[in-house]
């Protein structure tokens, strides 16, 4: 952990660790430090806004699909926004909750295979699809490693995050209604495409609420000691493998039409096995036969985003970093 002036030398390392030690071990008036003992409190409130992808068991590139920044399909590049709050306990330590709409999207019709033999070919002609609006509460601490004081007397701050949220997700899918020749929005969580809730697949209905793990990094601006100006990349590691409805394998189409009536049979029948939409001729129909692979279970879904951050501070401003700042 450091702390530097543009306009000063840096001294060894052992003598600025002894003066942080020092610095926290002493009480003192400055503003920087009042904060400890009882003095302001610093809060920072404001907006989040920037850009989701989802990475998961759809869509992605070419090769074997992978669950990072490989597989990104930026075609589908949604929306994210919304608020946060820190509270700082010092210059290096905050905590704090953010809450977000997003959008997340894939299908796997952004695939462009090499050949029908190539790893990738296997998602592309499964030819499935998804879209959910995903609404997520965050509690996170954040660690600032870095703070350096500009000649200005403005401040860049570098962070690293961590945390715990809970998330809603609710995919959907377009579908070409014959009965009605309208194309529709349909949820696919109570549809059981992979046999969810049907009895004797041993698969229960998905939940829809769930827990994920937020990691994150960025910078801030800090300019006259209260306005926000922040970049911040943040994955997400979430407990669940069906944010886009696609887990396991394909099951006998039998299953639907004995538990569902004809036309619903027919929808979920449909969804759940989407390759003769681009292959009408079933040239390639083995590879999507129930029993066959629709997803890999083994990987649960993530997704990530990048988001510019504007706040404004209340009660001390960015902590009095300069009563923090030792000067050599």
């Amino acid at each position: 952990m450091f702390c530097i002036k543009k306009n000063s030398n840096l001294a060894p390392i052992p003598i600025l660790l002894l003066l942080f030690a020092f610095s926290y071990l002493t009480p003192n008036t400055a503003k920087g430090q009042s904060y400890l003992y009882g003095g302001e409190m610093n809060f920072e409130v404001g907006l989040n806004f920037g850009a989701t992808w989802f990475l998961g068991d759809l869509g992605g590139g070419k090769g074997i699909g992978k669950s990072f920044i490989k597989d990104t399909n930026f075609q589908f590049t949604k929306p994210l926004v919304g608020l946060y709050m820190r509270y700082h306990f010092n210059q290096f330590l905050s905590f704090g909750i953010n809450a977000n709409w997003a959008q997340l999207e894939a299908a796997d019709r952004a695939i462009r295979p090499r050949s029908d033999a190539s790893p990738e070919f296997f998602r592309y002609i499964r030819n499935l699809h998804f879209m959910t609006n995903i609404l997520e509460a965050q509690a996170v601490v954040e660690f600032h490693p870095i703070n350096i004081e500009l000649v200005s007397g403005d401040f860049i701050s570098a962070y690293g995050m961590g945390g715990i949220g809970v998330f809603h997700f609710d995919p959907k899918t377009d579908y070409f209604n014959p009965q009605t020749n309208t194309i529709e929005t349909v949820k696919l969580q109570p549809l059981g495409t992979e046999g969810q809730g049907i009895p004797g697949t041993g698969r229960s209905k998905y939940q829809l609420l769930e827990m994920q793990v937020p990691l994150a990094i960025g910078v801030r601006y800090i300019l006259q000691n209260k306005y926000v100006f922040g970049i911040e990349a943040m994955h997400r590691l979430t407990m669940t493998d069906y944010i886009d409805d696609v887990s396991t394998t394909y099951v006998d189409p039998a299953l639907f039409y004995a538990n569902y009536e004809t036309p619903v049979a027919d929808m979920i029948a449909a969804l759940a096995r989407r390759s003769p939409e681009i292959d009408p001729g079933e040239l390639y129909g083995r590879i999507t036969e129930p029993g066959r692979i629709r997803g890999d279970s083994s990987d649960r879904d993530s997704f990530y985003s990048i988001t510019f951050r504007v706040g404004i501070m209340f009660s001390g401003g960015y902590m009095g970093y300069r009563g923090g700042c030792p000067t050599f």
